[in-house]
Order: C-alpha cells, then structure tokens, then sequence
C-alpha cells in the first residue's frame, strides 16, 4: 500500500495540469522547471522507497537541491520524504547529506536488539550519575524492521488451551524456529522510525501512547545499541492524597507550576543485538 502511494503521487506529478499538480500536492509551482524537478524529486522518493540504495538517495538529494537553487516553492514536498522513511524536513537533504552514512546506519539497526540495561538519568541530557531500574533483562526486545517500521515480535508457544507447546521456545527470536516447534510466530508493529543525525525519530501509530515524532540519540558500538530517552520537566497537579489541586494547571512550566513541579530526566537502554529482522 506504501508503493503503491508512491505510484501514484508520482504519475501525478507527471500527467497533472499545474493547477491540480498544485492542489494535490499543497504547492506552487510557478514555471516549467520546477514542475519537472518536482516530478524528479517524486520519482526519486518512489524509488527510495522501493529500494534504500545510495543512488536513490543521491537523486533526492540532487532533486531538493535543484528545487531550492531554483526557488521553487517546496511547501508540501516533504510528506513525499516522510512516506519514504526519510526526514521530512527538506533541509535535511543539504550539501552536508551522506547518503552513504545514512544508508550504513540503517543497515546497522536493522534486526533486533535485546534489553540488557536501563539507567535512569535526574537530567534530561543522561550525563552524570544514574540510577540502575533492576529486572530490566531479555524479556524487553525491539525491532527495527527493514521497511523503516519499528516494533515487537514474539514466539508463542501456548495452544489454544493456555497449555505450553512441546519443544517450542519462546525466546526464540526468528520465525523458522518458532513455527517448525508449533509456535506462533506474532510480530506488533508500533510505527514508523527514519534517522536525523545521530536520532532515530519514532512515530507512532494511532492508538499508541508515546508522543508524536519521538526522538532517540542512539550510538552503535560492537553490537551494543545505546538509545537515550529524554523527558520534559511537568507540573503535577495531585495532592499526596491524589486529589487534583484547585487552580493548577498541568501544562505550566516550571515558574508557574502550583503544584509538585518534577524535573526533566533521561532514560539510558542498552540493547544487545541478536538477529535479523523476522518481520
């Protein structure tokens, strides 16, 4: 379905007229060239998305640079990135862009990793000192799945009865090994996740409760995947009693708070890598 919207934004960058070609996409496109570079630009996104390859990603690059050089309007454009597993920003595609680091840090997350450790930072920049949380193991894993997803997979090895399946793991972390036990082999996807700098941004899917474009510093060494997880300072609007307090207001900041203010912080989790992606 993600192609096939590809394909089709991209045939009708090339067979609109410039007033539909402008209300599809959101844009102005006041001459000839910038439609052509615009239908560039689609092709190439389309083409990402089908297949993440350096030269895909060096015609994005070469696409937005035309556009800006230019000035053609790229307002609405970069929802063609986003859908492409890429940052929507258009800056993003900048002089600066390495198209072949870009495509080695996405090779390198891609399978699953598994919890090793959770720190728990009083800062928002996980620096200093931390506290351990304890019962943090390999029951907690995470997969990055090769079409720019991110989510859980899981190895059942109940029947229909509750009753466990003989000879079945369920710490099992690949799909040939669950199902040829009689395993049932579940894979969650929780949402898209693309890379700006050293950040994986996560968005979520509807109905998942994590905050809309997420984002993760990660850091990639010997197999270990290390993900800091920032959060703002709140106000906390409930009394000890968990009564919520008259006239407090639980978007204010930190000066206007009336209530128990609770400073910003940082999670630290460290992952081990395990396999290649099941999904």
């Amino acid at each position: 379905m993600k192609y096939l919207k590809y394909l089709t934004i991209t045939m009708g960058l090339l067979i609109f007229s410039c007033e539909e070609l402008e209300e599809a996409l959101g844009i102005n496109l006041d001459d000839v060239d910038c439609v052509a570079i615009a239908a560039d630009f689609g092709i190439a996104a389309e083409a990402y998305g089908s297949e993440a390859t350096v030269a895909n990603c060096e015609a994005i690059k070469t696409a937005v640079t035309d556009l800006m050089a230019d000035t053609c309007d790229t307002s609405g454009l970069g929802a063609l990135t986003a859908v492409a597993g890429l940052p929507g920003d258009l800056d993003f595609y900048g002089e600066a862009l390495d198209c072949n680091a870009l495509l080695d840090a996405m090779n390198s997350i891609y399978g699953t990793w598994v919890g090793v450790s959770v720190c728990l930072y009083e800062n928002q920049d996980c620096s200093g000192a931390c506290t351990e949380i304890p019962d943090f193991d390999d029951d907690f894993a995470l997969t990055f799945f090769d079409d720019m997803t991110m989510g859980e997979i899981d190895c059942n090895c109940e029947d229909e009865n509750g009753d466990d399946i003989e000879n079945c793991d369920p710490d099992v972390i690949d799909e040939v090994n669950c199902t040829v036990n009689g395993g049932q082999w579940d894979v969650e996807v929780y949402g898209d996740f693309t890379f700006d700098g050293n950040e994986v941004v996560f968005t979520g899917y509807a109905g998942i409760d994590v905050p809309p474009n997420l984002m993760l510093d990660y850091s990639l060494t010997d197999n270990t995947l290390s993900l800091d997880l920032p959060f703002d300072g709140e106000c906390n609007c409930e009394d000890e009693y968990g009564n919520e307090i008259d006239g407090c207001d639980w978007d204010a900041d930190s000066t206007s708070c009336t209530g128990e203010w609770n400073p910003g912080s940082c999670i630290n989790i460290e992952l081990a890598y395990e396999t290649v992606s099941g999904g």
